[in-house]
């Protein structure tokens, strides 16, 4: 039994993955024992346990219960997905001791990681011929973007960094760590005690294994959302519950958010970082799959407000009718806080929503639709726009402009 126990510490790759994940950050401390005790909450624990992926998109709305576990549709026109993983765990096909261009963001610099089909930053390489690194974790937030800047990003000596800033979690979710901190939680270790892994390893393993864990019952899924495609058939797609929320907020709600408030001011900070390093900045806004195609989609009010109370306790007030219509006349609302905020403070901004919604007029879609991810056609979509922010920023040349 000892022999196994050692073995299992010394090749954490034999516990299964399921196993694994239930330990914080893919289960870091298997490998890095320790590692959470020295990670500050507002940063991010290195290397991160994130293998190269090839296989099927994903599909969070399926995982959520809201999309049907056999709809097709993405995996008919995605067969394979392949996501590189260089040495960090992070999406790049090679190791970069340096970068012409950074891409810092969360699960949409991920996927922007693609390398099968090519995506944004392979693309991006390709139009521009500089080198650029992709510098984006999944689900960590500005906080932890603006850690990963300090600590990894400069050190590539950048000449611009283009932040992938995602109007949803991005813009509401950025205060969390910086709450933990408040309650005197300064690092991993400490926010996620229950998360951690047990000293003997095999008894725990045998007793997760034996453990009767009764399945909750599942809710119905949700039938989707008809869009009408190019060729005129419909397909459906699902919308994340808590985006839709978010969509009928106001201008005035979205500028006293707290999350918002502290991503403005991350903003600034950075602003100035790298304007003292002589490295220019630019904030790629990308609207959410519910803030694109809400208007695209065929009108189910009714759909719409169960959809947005999916995963969530509070009832919202006001009936069916009365949100659809908060969502339809606020859903740029945060946009044009972003744009406007830019502006102001003089950070070169663009946005992806022009793009996109060229894509879901002629009946395109730039989103996967079990998922709450842009693919390669909605990258594809931005690239024009992206190229043409850079050469304006001096940081492409101007014949690298597309036609």
């Amino acid at each position: 039994m000892a022999a196994v126990e050692i073995t299992l510490h010394l090749f954490p790759d034999l516990l299964p993955a399921s196993y694994r994940e239930r330990f914080a950050m893919h289960g870091v401390e298997l490998y890095h024992p320790g590692i959470l005790e020295t990670t500050p909450i507002r940063g991010v624990p290195l290397p991160l346990m994130v293998r190269p992926h090839l296989g099927p998109p994903p599909a969070d709305l399926k995982e959520l219960g809201l999309a049907p576990s056999d709809e097709d549709y993405d995996v008919r026109c995605y067969s394979r997905i392949s996501l590189p993983s260089d040495s960090l765990g992070l999406p790049n096909p090679t190791e970069m001791d340096r970068s012409d261009i950074l891409m810092l963001g969360d699960s949409f610099g991920v996927a922007a990681g693609t390398a099968e089909p090519p995506g944004l930053r392979s693309r991006l390489a390709e139009v521009t011929g500089q080198v650029v690194f992709n510098l984006s974790v999944a689900a960590i937030g500005p906080v932890r973007e603006e850690w990963l800047l300090d600590k990894v990003g400069f050190e590539k000596n950048p000449d611009c960094v283009v932040w992938l800033f995602y109007a949803g979690n991005d813009a509401t979710q950025s205060i969390e760590p910086l709450i933990h901190e408040h309650n005197g939680l300064n690092t991993w270790a400490e926010v996620y005690a229950d998360r951690r892994p047990p000293f003997l390893l095999l008894p725990d393993l045998v007793r997760e294994g034996l453990s009767s864990r009764p399945q909750a019952s599942a809710q119905a899924t949700l039938p989707g959302f008809r869009f009408r495609l190019a060729d005129g058939s419909f397909q459906p797609i699902w919308f994340l519950p808590e985006c839709l929320r978010q969509l009928s907020w106001n201008r005035e709600r979205w500028e006293a958010d707290l999350g918002w408030r502290n991503t403005r001011e991350i903003f600034k900070r950075v602003r100035k970082k790298c304007a003292d390093r002589n490295v220019k900045l630019l904030v790629v806004y990308l609207p959410t799959k519910s803030q694109a195609y809400l208007p695209h989609v065929e009108a189910d009010a009714q759909l719409l407000l169960s959809t947005a109370q999916r995963l969530w306790q509070e009832t919202i007030e006001g009936g069916a009718e009365a949100f659809q219509s908060e969502a339809l006349e606020n859903r740029n609302a945060l946009e044009k806080s972003f744009m406007d905020f830019c502006a102001r403070e003089g950070i070169a901004a663009c946005s992806a929503t022009p793009c996109i919604e060229e894509l879901a007029r002629a009946g395109i879609l730039g989103f996967l639709a079990t998922d709450t991810h842009w693919q390669e056609i909605g990258q594809e979509a931005l690239l024009a726009t992206l190229v043409d922010a850079l050469v304006n920023l001096g940081v492409v040349d101007e014949d690298r402009r597309m036609q």
